[in-house]
């Protein structure tokens, strides 16, 4: 093979990773859409971050069961302002406070997801778990734990 058949398939075999590496950049994977949730769900409780991450909960769209500090409560719909007041009043003695996650991770299959996460608090440690559910694009919570 001549050197400027070389140059020609090493320069094609570029160019097709330079499309590969464009398109991937383009595309987000679910477990990345899952990881950025979780991110949305960590980091220095404000209520700038509680509004954040309460995106990702729509009762109106899909009812979601909360179980927290031994409490159990299920949000359907009409009961997006309940499930804020709630959120809001569960972390104010959290507020400033920023969770740091030990470990964590996400899984996928078909149209369902889970997050879990283990996270060290001013209060101690937590182990979350989220079930979501795609509806349309948008991931929503349908199971929210915390257990100590």
């Amino acid at each position: 093979m001549s050197l400027k058949r070389i140059a020609i398939v090493v320069g094609a075999l570029g160019a097709l990773v330079g499309v590969y590496m464009a398109l991937d950049a383009m595309f987000v994977s679910e477990e990345e859409e899952l990881e950025a949730i979780a991110e949305d769900l960590s980091g220095t409780i404000t209520n700038e971050r509680i509004e954040r991450a309460l995106t990702h909960f729509d009762p109106d769209v899909q009812p979601l069961e909360v179980n927290a500090r031994g409490v159990a409560r299920v949000y359907g719909a009409g009961s997006a302002g309940d499930l804020r007041r709630d959120a809001i009043r569960g972390l104010s003695g959290l507020m400033g406070d920023s969770p740091r996650k030990l470990r964590g991770g996400v899984t996928v299959e078909d149209d369902r997801g889970e997050i879990r996460m283990y996270l060290v608090t001013s209060e101690g440690t937590a182990n979350v778990e989220m079930r979501l559910q795609r509806r349309d694009e948008r991931w929503l919570v349908s199971r929210f734990q915390v257990t100590r």
